[in-house]
């Protein structure tokens, strides 16, 4: 029940986010992110590698920091 749960949550965050920018936005990007979802600190369903690389840093983030937060370890 709570993974289906936090998968519509997910969903829906990433629909909001869509819907906040234009498709020629510049994201931020972050090697250092990237580099922690290379390593297994994102689990690969949430690397995003469908995306553009210009728009993974930006979804990867919040995935990167949870578990980061959980496992406390840099």
């Amino acid at each position: 029940m709570l993974p289906a749960f936090f998968d519509e949550q997910i969903a829906q965050a990433e629909q909001d986010l869509q819907g906040r920018h234009d498709a020629e936005e510049q994201w931020p990007q972050s090697a250092e992110v990237m580099q922690r979802a290379k390593l297994g600190l994102v689990d690969a369903k949430h690397q995003y590698q469908r995306l553009d690389s210009r728009n993974r840093p930006v979804r990867c983030a919040p995935f990167a920091a949870a578990r980061l937060s959980i496992n406390s370890r840099p």
